[in-house]
């Protein structure tokens, strides 16, 4: 179906595609692109706001303009979602359904929680959402991230997330390889922290929220791995680039075969697993 997650991937996808075209290309038409992608992404899904600090990177020379930029979009985002709730209107009001369709609520909500509970206290609560969490997250969101079923109960056989798991070590050992011996010199370099700044500053929103409803209820509301679909690509391309790394250029194909068969069977063993639970 088309709903807002599913358009939040797109527009993620197209806003992190024309990004790297705009640092590859230094192109104008690219640098907007981004700008109207990353916008695009802020009406679909209050989360996708996150690629507004990303943004100014794309830039370079003109970061602290795009700073400013950025700082005036959220600005006004938060702004026209107050002004938005003053008015006491009924379901069929225009200002409502444009209320609801750009994601102001969700706008509202969270600048709403942060100004008003913005405080000591607020940061002492830190430490305490970490001690509580760590455990659950550190031992289940890999698995969740790479494919639990049937509201997280079905899972694939173990051996598959042991498998990924030597692969994740593989490609992050790759990963930082490439970052001390060619990172400094290579001209992929910008591409390379664009990605990585698109994957932990969009994980930085979704721990955000998990702590907001940790500040206001004592218990974390829970993160899926499936908040990380939108960010998806540049893990994989990270994931890939760490692997390249390792593997000597005369196996480059071979390896592209492997990996193309892995994700195949990947996805089978994903369907297997929800058919088994579902239908069996």
């Amino acid at each position: 179906s088309v709903n807002n997650d599913v358009l939040a991937i797109l527009t993620a996808n197209l806003f992190i595609y024309y990004g790297m075209e705009a640092i590859q290309t230094k192109n104008k038409k690219s640098i907007l692109k981004a700008f109207l992608s990353a916008m695009a992404s802020v009406v679909v899904k209050p989360q996708l706001i996150m690629f507004i600090f990303v943004f100014p990177f794309i830039l370079k020379r003109n970061f602290w303009k795009g700073i400013l930029a950025s700082l005036t979009v959220i600005l006004s985002l938060i702004g026209l979602a107050h002004f938005f709730s003053t008015f006491n209107s009924g379901i069929n009001n225009l200002l409502d359904r444009i209320r609801y369709q750009v994601a102001f609520g969700g706008y509202l909500e969270q600048s709403s929680f942060f100004f008003q509970n913005f405080s000591s206290s607020l940061i002492v609560k830190i430490p305490h959402y970490f001690k509580q969490t760590k455990d659950t997250y550190f031992n289940n969101l890999f698995p969740w991230f790479w494919g639990v079923f049937g509201w997280l109960e079905a899972t694939m056989p173990l051996i598959v997330y042991k498998i990924l798991k030597v692969f994740c070590l593989i490609s992050f050992i790759g990963f930082a390889f490439w970052l001390v011996k060619k990172g400094k010199k290579h001209n992929q370099l910008t591409g390379v922290i664009f990605l990585s700044l698109c994957v932990l500053i969009f994980s930085l929103g979704i721990i955000v929220n998990d702590f907001k409803v940790f500040a206001t209820t004592g218990e974390p509301f829970g993160i899926q791995g499936r908040y990380f679909l939108p960010v998806i690509t540049p893990i994989m391309i990270l994931a890939v680039l760490g692997l390249k790394t390792l593997i000597p250029k005369n196996f480059g194909k071979s390896t592209a075969i492997f990996l193309i068969i892995g994700s195949l069977i990947l996805n089978l063993m994903g369907f297997w697993t929800m058919y088994c639970y579902f239908w069996s």
